[in-house]
């Protein structure tokens, strides 16, 4: 799918670009993990079988065959490659809560505060609040909101049993949050409103599985090919290029791309133009021709050095992500042969 951006000043191009698992799962064909709960501290083994649950989940949904480690308790990491090809093995290292409590005074109860009887009397003969549990004229409804974030932090490990060598690594939080409002009637002058995070166990409890389940759909970029959308925007040109640019940024707009890259092409060729170059590049990329993309533009580098120039950072950026693509490109052709 090509999309094409436009703004009065700035012309772009968008277009995808599909990468392998960002863990190297080439040539296996099997995976588990490792139970959480099996080397889990005490601090952290109430949780541990859900952090499980949800890397599970996650293997069973990619591309490789899962493998049930329950035979595989007491089976020594050196001997893991009889059984399966690549295992998943990590720990929680922290989980979190904060509370942000504010505090406001209801005063929607006017039409009784308001009335010079009440505000001096009561049913019984006392200021303040009456024998039928009317409110006096010093006291409110205190509205204490309390948001609780929640946070759990994991580490897990993708190794490849057959050399006991790390194939990814990952450091991940997930948060969960929610908001409880509870009302006190007390005294408006008083103050002292105090957190009441330690009062709700179970709220806490729902928000870490909560945070937990997070980690499974955090793992599809690891076990599976995804594609991303990425955004190339044109350089203007100065001085005598100026009009040419111009009028290939005009055809990319009106969707001839082939004119655009006829100038481009031609501009470069003949001045040597680094923008004219950099455009041209990126015409290459939206054409899916990325390996052509970073030999011009690796040429054009090698050529601002040897005239004693800086390179512009916005071609070393472009150089550093084309290297990327393409060697992301060579490692799909292994998972889709």
């Amino acid at each position: 799918m090509l999309m094409l951006l436009l703004t009065s000043c700035v012309t772009s191009v968008s277009f995808n670009i599909e990468h392998p698992p960002l863990v190297d799962l080439r040539n296996a064909k099997t995976i588990t993990v490792i139970p959480f709960e099996w080397s889990s501290s005490n601090r952290f083994s109430f949780f541990a079988q859900d952090v499980t649950a949800a890397l599970v989940h996650a293997a069973r949904r990619g591309s490789l065959s899962y493998v049930d480690p329950s035979a595989l308790r007491h089976t020594s990491s050196l001997e893991l490659y009889k059984y399966v090809d690549v295992y998943i093995t990590g720990r929680i290292i922290n989980i979190l809560s904060s509370d942000n409590v504010q505090t406001r005074e209801d005063r929607s109860n006017r039409s009784y505060n308001n009335n010079p009887y009440n505000r001096n009397h009561s049913r019984d003969g006392r200021r303040g609040r009456d024998g039928g549990g009317h409110r006096g004229r010093d006291q409110a409804d205190i509205i204490l909101t309390t948001t609780r974030v929640v946070t759990v932090e994991i580490e897990y490990t993708y190794i490849r049993a057959s050399t006991n060598r790390t194939i990814g690594n990952f450091k991940k939080s997930a948060s969960a949050s929610a908001v409880i409002e509870q009302t006190r009637t007390s005294h408006r002058q008083s103050t002292g409103y105090t957190s009441i995070s330690n009062r709700y166990d179970i709220m806490t409890d729902t928000l870490i599985a909560s945070a937990i389940r997070q980690f499974s759909s955090l793992m599809s970029r690891e076990l599976g090919l995804w594609t991303s959308t990425e955004k190339k925007t044109f350089k203007g040109g100065t001085g005598s290029e100026r009009s040419v640019l111009t009028e290939a940024k005009k055809m990319i707009r009106q969707q001839y791309y082939g004119r655009a890259y006829e100038l481009y092409s031609d501009t470069y060729e003949h001045t040597g133009s680094i923008r004219a170059g950099y455009n041209l590049a990126l015409l290459l990329q939206f054409d899916s021709k990325y390996s052509e993309a970073l030999e011009l533009l690796e040429g054009l580098r090698l050529n601002i050095i040897e005239s004693g120039n800086r390179v512009p950072a916005y071609i070393t950026k472009e150089i550093h992500k084309l290297t990327g693509y393409v060697d992301e490109y060579l490692m799909l052709e292994d998972y889709k042969e």
